[in-house]
């Protein structure tokens, strides 16, 4: 059964359980002296987690729509 709402929950499974829509926002802020490539490899280890939850237990069509900064991606497909 699809579930409907927000989840709020620190364990990564029951988070990405069957999603269908995934919103992540967030992102590690740009620091004096730091390059885009450095910011962009800190939210890489930020997302990968997540990402890798998603492909084990988001539903096969989830969709993600992810905010970084002044950044937005959207992933259409899984």
């Amino acid at each position: 059964m699809p579930r409907t709402g927000i989840v709020a929950t620190t364990d990564v499974a029951e988070a990405c359980k069957d999603v269908n829509i995934a919103v992540m926002v967030g992102g590690f802020p740009r620091k004096e002296g730091m390059e885009r490539k450095d910011v962009m490899s800190k939210n890489v280890s930020i997302y990968k987690g997540q990402a890798s939850a998603l492909e084990q237990y988001a539903a096969k069509d989830v969709k993600v729509n992810l905010h970084i900064q002044k950044k937005s991606f959207r992933i259409l497909e899984h």
